[in-house]
């Protein structure tokens, strides 16, 4: 069940440690491949100045809209991709959600000198299926 439901939803929801101490989480859009999470995005985010300070994240990926509501989530150690691999890890991200114009128009955002991305390295994972 995880790898195929890891491929094929949108969402990811992404837990950090905001300054503060509180948990801030976001939703992003994300691919998993070779058993990691990548995440585009840009080093002025939130996200990004937490993980800066603390790599430590918790992630949550479910389907509940019908039944079996099922669900990945895990803890995970963050590393922040600049450089030549953002345009090609970015142009796959993108894939997954644009086609046509919307992509072109997408992946003219990779060439921002703030654009990165987010490799979410699992070091826990637990999986659910509820009927």
């Amino acid at each position: 069940m995880e790898k195929d439901f890891l491929t094929t939803q949108k969402i990811m929801r992404l837990g950090t440690i905001s300054q503060n101490g509180f948990p801030h989480i976001t939703p992003v859009w994300y691919i998993y491949k070779d058993k990691n999470f990548y995440v585009g995005t840009s080093t002025t985010t939130k996200k990004i100045k937490n993980l800066v300070r603390n790599p430590n994240a918790s992630y949550c990926i479910d389907a509940s809209e019908k039944s079996p509501v099922v669900g990945v989530a895990g803890e995970c150690i963050a590393e922040i991709i600049k450089g030549t691999e953002v345009k090609k890890l970015g142009e796959e991200i993108f894939a997954k959600y644009f086609t046509g114009e919307k992509y072109k128009a997408a992946i003219k955002l990779l060439s921002e000198d703030e654009a990165c991305i987010l490799k979410l390295v699992p070091k826990t994972t637990v999986t659910w299926e509820y009927d």
